[in-house]
């Protein structure tokens, strides 16, 4: 027999047997029974059974969170096995705990949170990530991630925490990120947990060496995936937007910056970078001197997969139908909230080139797309029908024309 935590069990107590005196900010019970107490994040609408106060509650849509994920589990897990969130979940485990506890099932549809201006915090692609990784924790993990789930205070930060999941990292990483970021408004949580940002000329990353443009793009486009890793970085550096890298800074200096909270420059975006750089075949110097080398940028990419989990392919563009297909891909990722990338040149036979990150698109009209260009630390919006002709308007870094687009496989 399966059996939950203290925690829990003190949770669904609360849930259940609580006086309706004392609700919860946003949440509306109707038909509610004097001995029972609405569940945070549960609106009007449809039915939870509390076996204990032997009433229906009508509650609203079945934890109004993120549409094909979860994040209704924070509660349904404590309800029986036949809740029902999206095909993935359906028979785990710990959906049949509460029973034991008296609490019965929630039936309703999960509805995807509004979010700001911008990229999706949790699109498609990391849903089932998300999913992915979820049903490979042990039942008692998957209890704890759902109580993160039921502390968190907003929307936001649920979609934020199953996020961090989605991106691999583990239960006990997750837990001390929640509490890192509980109670902060959208707007922080917006601004610290990506490395680049939504408006026209919004400082962001910027790389750290001369030719490290596609570890940079590498460690925007983990940002965009990785709020944990996204607020290690803004954590663990002075500036992310200032060019900084101290190479000389030493393993001590390291440490007394992370006790004094006093980062040693930008230190650790660098240190990553050069890393990278360097296992591709690079040479990484300061920018503005000479000596430097770049590396293969689809191989900068992929050094993130474990967390991304995307691998990203080239598309080589000279022609307007190939541009036309490439960017259809592309299309094709943002709207599953993936990122992608281009490789921007003089024309398609120099050898030199940029990498910049393709972070959102614009419907309009007209088009945009939002890029982030490391070489500056902005994101730059160009125009649709301009990189369908190959052309980069604005000048991005001094280069001019599009040779390539990186998309998943």
């Amino acid at each position: 027999m399966t059996t939950l935590s203290g925690l829990a069990q003190t949770a669904l107590a609360r849930a259940a047997a609580a006086t309706p005196t004392n609700t919860y900010p946003g949440v509306y019970v109707t038909e509610q029974p004097a001995a029972t107490k609405p569940i945070p994040g549960v609106e009007t609408g449809q039915v939870l059974r509390n076996t204990t106060a032997a009433a229906d509650l009508h509650v609203g849509d079945a934890l109004n969170f993120v549409g094909h994920s979860p994040a209704a589990d924070a509660i349904a897990r404590f309800g029986d096995a036949a809740v029902k969130v999206g095909s993935s979940f359906q028979q785990s485990p710990i959906t049949s705990a509460a029973s034991r506890f008296g609490v019965g099932s929630i039936i309703g549809k999960v509805k995807l949170a509004p979010t700001f201006d911008g990229p999706p915090i949790l699109g498609t692609f990391q849903q089932q990530r998300f999913a992915d990784n979820f049903a490979k924790l042990n039942v008692f993990d998957q209890a704890r991630f759902g109580l993160l789930l039921v502390q968190a205070g907003s929307d936001h930060e649920r979609q934020y925490l199953q996020k961090a999941l989605a991106a691999g990292h583990t239960v006990d990483e997750v837990s001390t990120f929640a509490d890192e970021i509980r109670g902060k408004s959208d707007a922080w949580m917006q601004q610290n947990l990506r490395l680049t940002g939504n408006a026209n000329g919004a400082a962001g990353l910027s790389q750290q060496w001369n030719d490290s443009c596609g570890p940079a793009t590498a460690q925007v486009l983990r940002g965009e995936m990785d709020p944990i890793y996204s607020l290690s970085m803004r954590q663990g550096d002075t500036d992310i937007h200032a060019v900084d890298p101290r190479p000389n800074a030493t393993y001590i200096d390291q440490i007394v910056g992370i006790i004094t909270g006093h980062p040693v420059g930008d230190h650790k975006l660098a240190a990553e970078e050069k890393s990278i750089l360097e296992n591709g075949g690079g040479v990484a110097v300061e920018r503005g001197q000479a000596g430097g080398a770049g590396m293969n940028f689809a191989q900068a990419f992929n050094s993130m997969t474990q967390w991304t989990g995307v691998t990203y392919i080239r598309h080589n563009v000279t022609t307007d139908t190939g541009r036309k297909d490439a960017l259809a891909k592309l299309d094709a990722d943002l709207a599953a909230g993936i990122p992608g990338a281009l490789r921007i040149s003089s024309d398609d036979t120099n050898s030199g080139g940029h990498a910049v990150a393709v972070t959102g698109s614009i419907d309009g009209p007209p088009k945009q797309y939002v890029l982030h260009d490391p070489w500056d630390g902005k994101t730059v919006y160009v125009k649709a029908s301009d990189l369908q002709a190959g052309n980069i308007i604005p000048t991005i870094a001094g280069w001019t024309h599009l040779t390539d687009v990186y998309s998943s496989t």
